[in-house]
């Protein structure tokens, strides 16, 4: 997942847009352990559900408990593996103790790629033909509460494009994790409309803009003598 702010006009304005970058492999890993933490403990899972899930090379197993899916429950599992208390080494974090990018009026502003998209796509709360829409957090909580209720037969006709993809099962998890990193992570409002889509605009042309984008940021501040704006001038 990328999120960072809008702004390409050309490419000082370009440069400036990475500014706002809301560091993409940090929120990976974590979306990588909170499906691990989940798949162990259920409450995400839809109701009727009984089945494994692969990651790593690794397969666990993944069944739903008797009640089903709980928003309330999943969405505490989440709040917790985002690690949102956390001690911050920065004047400001997001979660686990992350640096929040500086925020400024660049956040006011917001262009949310990756997972923000494809998922907001795929579960019908957009037109998925097009390149881009705007999308507030506090839809993703909607969409979650909604899917949270459902069985996984019903998930399954009600989410086509995720039963093609054999993750119908996981959409209560993917929706309340989405809606909790931009809110409770990110600090965004819940009512703040943002661009989600899978491009962006950049001398009169569409470009992609997906992870690769929040991967190089990562490795750069990896370096020994990184300073945190010295790379986004």
């Amino acid at each position: 997942m990328v999120l960072l702010g809008q702004n390409t006009k050309n490419m000082m304005n370009f440069m400036t847009l990475i500014t706002f970058l809301l560091f993409i492999m940090p929120s990976i890993s974590y979306s990588q352990n909170l499906g691990n933490n989940i798949l162990l403990t259920n409450p995400c899972i839809l109701a009727g559900f009984d089945g494994t899930y692969r990651y790593a090379g690794e397969e666990f197993k993944a069944n739903a408990l008797a009640s089903g899916a709980s928003f309330k429950k999943c969405k505490k599992i989440v709040h917790q593996t985002l690690k949102l208390n956390y001690p911050c080494p920065y004047q400001n974090c997001t979660f686990g103790g992350i640096w929040n990018g500086g925020g400024g009026s660049g956040q006011r502003k917001l262009f949310a790629a990756s997972f923000f998209f494809y998922l907001a796509a795929e579960v019908g709360m957009v037109d998925p033909n097009k390149p881009n829409f705007k999308i507030r957090p506090v839809d993703f909580e909607s969409e979650a509460k909604k899917a949270c209720a459902l069985n996984f037969e019903d998930a399954k006709s009600s989410y086509p494009f995720l039963a093609k993809k054999n993750i119908a099962s996981y959409v209560c998890m993917d929706l309340i994790y989405q809606y909790v990193l931009l809110v409770d992570g990110f600090g965004l409002d819940p009512l703040q409309e943002i661009t989600a889509g899978k491009q962006i605009e950049y001398q009169d042309s569409l470009v992609e803009a997906a992870w690769p984008l929040g991967h190089a940021v990562e490795v750069i501040s990896s370096l020994p003598k990184f300073e945190k704006l010295m790379y986004f001038i």
